[in-house]
């Protein structure tokens, strides 16, 4: 139990120091505009929930407490599922689609995944953080009330959707006024149909959906947890 906390706490400072590797090394070449990108925006929640956490988590170990305040757990495993967003638009999205231009499937793949910034944002972080809140993250518990509900998936898996929801509004909206393009090709909402755009809001957001409720389902989030905490004797 105790070596499961020290692996939980070692994951959570893992994604966020690599979070603010990727992070920095895409402000300093994007500036402010950087953040248009959900990649950037989930990355950036990411690294805020894991430092976050993380310091509740040495906390407990240096005051032998109990473990992290709920908000704070809720809040990683938002995190988790945003960034599984990421990593799976890239994968069957993205990476298709962009296949021509850097001249085959594998080629696209390896730039999209692994070059760069992207092997932190798209690869690195969102792994990590997938690893964490399905294996060692400590839980909400079963008991937990979300919208009502004790214990369900289904509820946490709309705290989940959260920030896809508040990014889906604004770049549309923007998009609709002609003040953005994009960023991503399924958002040009000026240059497709009407009916290709619901049809990309609905399969983005109810994968969005899913993605949260499968971490929350399958996960940690909702366990109980195996025996109270202990701490070795000196």
């Amino acid at each position: 139990m105790y070596t499961k906390k020290l692996l939980a706490l070692g994951l959570n400072l893992i994604i966020f120091i690599l979070g603010i590797i990727g992070c920095t090394s895409q402000f300093a070449h994007g500036g402010l505009p950087i953040i248009r990108y959900y990649t950037f925006d989930s990355n950036f929640i990411g690294m805020l929930a894991a430092g976050i956490l993380a310091v509740f988590q040495i906390i407990s170990f240096a005051n032998d407490s109990k473990k992290p305040p709920v908000w704070a757990i809720l809040f990683k495993y938002l995190s988790a599922a945003v960034l599984s967003v990421t990593f799976l638009v890239v994968v069957f999205v993205l990476s298709p689609m962009y296949a021509e231009l850097y001249g085959s499937l594998s080629n696209s793949y390896y730039h999209m995944l692994l070059n760069g910034d992207m092997l932190y944002q798209h690869f690195l972080c969102p792994v990590f953080a997938i690893i964490s809140v399905l294996f060692t993250d400590p839980s909400i518990g079963p008991d937990t009330v979300l919208f009502g509900r004790k214990g369900s998936a289904a509820a946490a898996g709309l705290i989940g959707l959260i920030p896809t929801i508040i990014y889906a509004i604004i770049t549309i909206t923007l998009n609709i006024t002609g003040q953005l393009v994009g960023p991503y090709p399924f958002l040009r909402v000026r240059s497709q149909p009407v009916w290709a755009t619901v049809l990309w809001c609905l399969i983005i957001v109810g994968a969005a959906y899913f993605i949260a409720f499968l971490l929350a389902r399958f996960g940690r989030l909702l366990k109980s947890d195996e025996a109270p905490q202990q701490f070795p004797s000196t």
